[in-house]
């Protein structure tokens, strides 16, 4: 298992280089760079030179390879640069970020996992019943629905109609409930055709079939062989879509105005600020490989029959 560890470690720095220099390459593709974006935003027109003298001191006005080279050592280092835009210290303005992230990112996978699990497993024990069609009809529609689309109804209903919550994410409590609701609705349509299918999948299997024979109780059979084995199939898919949230879900956090990682990465799209996307194009990296690792190793605690991957 550590030399497996070890190897998946290794395999982030290939990935790494190719996923940055990809995007470093494709932000500076587009027309514009941060110094066209700051002065545009600003309602400001200057002249030519001083947008020139202003790339000179930025090194804009480098060769994209220079300028790449020059970011990736200087991370190598443990810097990540300043901010074009802010010009703060783009590792301390990103952690300042990874709470709010966080904290939304467990509160909707918890909630998904509360509502998925317990209606897959009913779904699965009503099969082809009116509680299997009912709760497949809403997955369907849960997951053919946007998260814009979701957030905006939430806020019509819980916001504009009722008054319940806030119609942006706040620092309280109540702030967190709709965003994170708009993450886990999509999630947990997902996650709910997966534990039913998981779920009957291991209903047929031959040890099933041996454990009725031998006349042990569904329940007991259940919750003690069925359950554990069709939750493995979860993993994966927690690993992912933790990946996933801990990145930033822009568009919620936009909406709701929760001001995470994503957000951040908006904004830095939005006024090519090229030190700020790479640092959460590294981090999204380093976010998916570590969390894929993370999966095959809970694979490995929670069945010793899976045989560790060289």
């Amino acid at each position: 298992m550590l030399r497996y560890i070890r190897n998946r470690l290794l395999l982030l720095i290939p990935v790494l280089l190719g996923i940055t220099f990809i995007s470093f390459a494709l932000m500076h593709s587009v027309a514009g760079d941060a110094v066209d974006m700051l002065y545009d935003n600003a309602g400001v027109v200057v002249a030519e030179t001083v947008k020139a003298e202003l790339r000179a001191k930025l090194g804009l006005n480098q060769p994209f390879i220079v300028q790449y080279t020059t970011w990736l050592v200087n991370l190598l280092r443990g810097d990540m640069g300043v901010s074009y835009i802010s010009h703060q210290r783009v590792f301390e303005a990103f952690i300042s970020k990874l709470p709010q992230t966080l904290y939304l990112a467990v509160a909707s996978l918890l909630l998904t996992l509360a509502v998925s699990v317990p209606l897959g497993i009913v779904a699965a024990l009503h099969k082809n019943k009116f509680w299997d069609y009912f709760l497949r009809v809403l997955s369907f529609i849960g997951n053919s629905l946007p998260n814009f689309f979701v957030a905006l109804l939430l806020v019509l209903i819980f916001s504009v109609k009722l008054g319940l919550f806030a119609a942006t994410g706040g620092s309280g409590p109540g702030g967190i409930v709709l965003p994170a609701l708009t993450l886990a609705i999509a999630m947990s349509a997902k996650y709910m055709r997966q534990v039913r299918n998981a779920v009957l999948d291991e209903m047929h299997k031959d040890y099933v079939l041996a454990a009725r024979a031998r006349g042990e109780r569904e329940r007991v059979i259940f919750y003690k062989s069925v359950l554990k084995v069709a939750l493995l199939n979860i993993v994966t898919l927690m690993a992912l879509s933790l990946g996933s949230l801990l990145g930033g879900t822009a568009i919620v956090e936009t909406i709701f105005m929760w001001d995470g990682v994503g957000q951040l990465a908006i904004r830095a799209i939005t006024m090519r600020d090229y030190p700020m996307i790479q640092a959460y194009v590294v981090w999204m990296a380093i976010i998916y490989v570590c969390m894929n690792m993370a999966a095959d190793i809970l694979y490995k605690a929670v069945d010793p029959r899976i045989k560790e991957v060289q």
